[in-house]
């Protein structure tokens, strides 16, 4: 299972702009519904507005305008839902179950909290017949690059590859041209940043460790190894990465992993496990780190 996040925000509307709003935590709870609107048909025009865990129909899902607002998870085990704009309102961080989703437009305002995915595959259109290709919207104001979407298998592109509608990984290889700027992967690419216009790519990553056995990625079962599904962002030296450890861990096993291209931050007393090298290790003051056993191979000379 693929797990993807998407990260945006967009300022509060009034409830009276939406025509769905929902009601219950299942679909078939119904919606609040403005005039003439028939918010329970499966394919429609309508804006809907969300705010609590949601599960909708088993059956394909297509709208206009999503709104997204607060924090809760939607549900879905069909493998189709399609959406023309997603809008995340202001401070709101969503989990989306999903197996296949289409994206036309991410608009984007203010700052920036996180919207996520659990998925098999994104679908980002390019400009077609009948539909519009899928764009990017910088924030006001905004002079900064942002994170938009942050998956942890980079092959969720592909679903297929016929490049003819839908964006490959490839096309983001010197920055895909948008109006507002370039959207880059980065991180394996795993991870989408998006660049205003003038402003020059940041290839830092930050990833936080959340359990003790270390990986290359995290798989998309069981509990999230790290904060973010791009972690690891080790990646050759095109990523500036950095590697933090969660405060209440004090041992990790890195299984003889290689991070030749990751600085290491230790921030307290901890014991790390089968640990060969990395790129260079911050230790900050009065600090006790105890690698052991220390490895036999000495392939990297170990900065510290």
């Amino acid at each position: 299972m693929l797990m993807f996040y998407i990260i945006m925000l967009i300022n509060c509307i009034n409830a009276e702009h939406y025509d769905c709003i929902q009601i219950g935590h299942e679909f078939e709870d119904g919606f609040e519904s403005g005039k003439d609107k028939q918010c329970e048909s499966l394919s429609n025009n309508y804006s809907y507005y969300f705010n609590k865990n949601f599960t909708y129909s088993d059956l394909a899902f297509n709208c206009n305008r999503t709104y997204l607002d607060g924090k809760f998870t939607m549900t879905s085990s069909f493998d189709y839902w399609d959406a023309n704009v997603i809008e995340v309102m202001d401070k709101s961080q969503l989990l989306y179950m999903e197996d296949f989703i289409h994206i036309m437009n991410l608009s984007l305002e203010k700052n920036l909290y996180y919207f996520g995915l659990v998925i098999d595959y994104i679908h980002l259109f390019k400009d077609g017949e009948s539909i519009n290709k899928f764009i990017i919207n910088n924030p006001v104001n905004n002079k900064r690059c942002f994170d938009v979407t942050s998956f942890n298998d980079n092959s969720a592109f592909e679903i297929n590859k016929n490049p003819n509608d839908h964006y490959l990984p490839e096309d983001f290889k010197n920055g895909l041209d948008m109006s507002d700027g370039k959207a880059y992967l980065i991180s394996n690419n795993r991870l989408m940043r998006f660049c205003p216009n003038g402003i020059d790519l940041d290839t830092s990553v930050t990833c936080t460790m959340n359990g003790n056995n270390y990986n290359l990625s995290y798989s998309g079962n069981g509990n999230q190894l790290f904060n973010y599904p791009h972690c690891q962002c080790d990646d050759s030296g095109e990523t500036e990465c950095i590697l933090n450890i969660q405060q209440n861990l004090n041992t990790v096993d890195f299984n003889n992993n290689i991070i030749k291209y990751t600085t290491l931050n230790i921030d307290h007393d901890i014991i790390l496990y089968n640990f060969i090298s990395d790129k260079q290790i911050n230790v900050n003051d009065d600090i006790t780190l105890l690698i052991a056993p220390v490895s036999s191979i000495k392939e990297y000379t170990q900065k510290i």
